[in-house]
């Protein structure tokens, strides 16, 4: 299987620092020594295989059936079919189906990472990888030891000598061999990958285009364009909006983007990126474009027990919270008024990029009647009402436009005179302001303190009951004196 793959070198400068990290490419001198390389380890296994031999083989088992489901639904994306057993020809077919496109790399990675390990055994299963029935390691550009083990074993046979090693014993250097071929890869990867690692550290904040090579739960692979790094984009960095969303529902293997070196981990070897950080934060183009009082449409896109969320430009979302719903409902009865899905218009109160919330208001595109009304009003002024009802308990009143409840115990001073009945819709009445609270939309109105302090005023400006003079007299003075 010819596979698109990417190998690189590093350059160095005078002080031993990585200069470039570059790709290696193949030749037709490269492709030309490699075909005699296959064809000698096919000669020395089919021989081997002739003669009966104790040699270790190069295995390369098939895939496994879990692995080859992932490459069919990676192929599948592709538009090409890829059946449930795969022959080297399947494979071959989708390398030579994609060869041209210039994510060609990255479809081939997730092919070759769909592959068993190869691993040298006594007993001959073939090279999958190859489509050989046989074939060992008889040469190669690194000897390795079980070259040598080979050589030995054919000159043997030639010889009509003993065989160097066989039985349980080759077994054993098979299991032998492939753990410290694997040690060596590990090691090789992690000095290369350290050294890619300590490369990046001078590129901590830039951003680079690269190609998603892979995509799991926690996040996605990443190679950098031009200098063949790979990174992680980890779940929390790839949206501004998308959060707690699969990485596959946001991007996809072989997906061109533009990602920012994030972190540096030289001892975990790790590169981190961020796919956000090359976006411009919403919330800040929000808040940049939308300052407080600005109005906004917006669709319902969820309704709670303490708001609505309004869907906003960028695709972020703000709340109306229930106290912003109406100025004359309450917030839990005004919310029974709207659906998902209503387009509602609303004022932008509050953006808090840091906490990604946008505070919305409903009942701010309408005046504040309550406020309004009592402008210029406090606490203890005494203002005239107009009667609205007539109830057992006491009488509504509607002042400016806001109504108010006086119980019947603040009708009157005295008690006899605290009945109902003998106030009239629409009889003007004089009142004593005793609350206002705009936030509850309640204004407290009281004939009976407005009667005390009336009384209380009377008493200090035209003399006291223990003078001599009857109360009457007293507020017959006042009353006289305001004449």
């Amino acid at each position: 299987m010819e596979f698109e793959t990417v190998e690189t070198y590093m350059t160095f400068d005078e002080l031993g620092g990585i200069k470039e990290i570059l790709p290696r490419t193949r030749n037709d001198a490269h492709k030309l020594i490699e075909e005699c390389m296959l064809l000698a380890n096919v000669a020395a296994a089919e021989y081997s295989l002739e003669h009966d031999i104790p040699m270790l083989y190069r295995v390369h088992e098939a895939p496994e059936f879990s692995r080859i489901q992932k490459v069919r639904d990676f192929v599948k994306l592709l538009g090409l079919h890829f059946p449930e057993q795969p022959t080297q020809a399947d494979y071959q077919a989708v390398i030579e189906a994609t060869k041209d496109r210039i994510d060609a790399p990255s479809i081939h990675a997730v092919l070759l990472r769909s592959m068993m390990q190869a691993y040298y055994g006594a007993n001959n299963a073939g090279h999958f990888g190859l489509a050989y029935d046989a074939y060992t390691h008889f040469t190669s550009p690194i000897r390795r030891y079980p070259d040598l083990l080979l050589h030995r074993a054919i000159k043997a046979q030639l010889a009509q000598k003993p065989y160097p090693i066989s039985g349980a014993s080759l077994d054993d250097a098979g299991e032998h061999f492939s753990s410290t071929e694997r040690r060596a890869d590990e090691a090789s990867r992690s000095v290369t990958t350290w050294l890619k690692c300590h490369y990046m550290q001078q590129h901590l904040g830039d951003s680079f285009p690269g190609t998603i090579t892979g995509v799991a739960p926690f996040g996605v692979f990443v190679t950098l364009d031009d200098i063949y790094v790979e990174g992680l984009v980890h779940v929390s960095e790839m949206s501004w909006t998308k959060k707690n969303v699969h990485p596959g529902k946001i991007v996809s293997t072989s997906q061109e983007v533009d990602v920012m070196v994030l972190e540096i981990d030289e001892q975990k070897r790790r590169v981190s990126l961020g796919l956000k950080q090359t976006q411009r934060n919403p919330w800040e183009v929000f808040a940049e474009t939308h300052p407080a009082g600005t109005p906004i449409e917006g669709e319902v896109k969820n309704i709670t027990e303490f708001g609505l969320f309004v869907g906003l430009e960028g695709d972020i979302d703000g709340m109306v919270h229930l106290s912003d719903l109406s100025w004359d409902q309450r917030g839990e009865d005004a919310i029974q008024n709207y659906r998902k899905g209503d387009v509602v218009r609303a004022v932008v109160q509050e953006v808090d990029v840091d906490k990604e919330r946008i505070s919305l208001s409903i009942k701010a595109l309408e005046n504040d009647t309550m406020s309004e009304a009592v402008d210029g009003v406090k606490r203890g002024d005494v203002v005239t009402a107009t009667v609205t009802a007539i109830e057992d308990g006491g009488i509504e009143v509607e002042y400016n436009g806001v109504k108010s409840f006086i119980r019947r115990s603040d009708l009157a001073r005295d008690r006899q005179d605290q009945r109902p009945e003998r106030f009239s819709v629409g009889d003007k009445v004089d009142v004593r302001v005793t609350n206002i609270d705009t936030k509850t939309r309640r204004l407290g109105l009281s004939i009976k303190a407005r009667e005390i302090a009336e009384e209380k005023e009377a008493v200090e400006q035209y003399g006291s009951s223990d003078s001599g003079a009857s109360l009457g007299d007293i507020l017959g003075a006042a009353l006289k004196s305001r004449g």
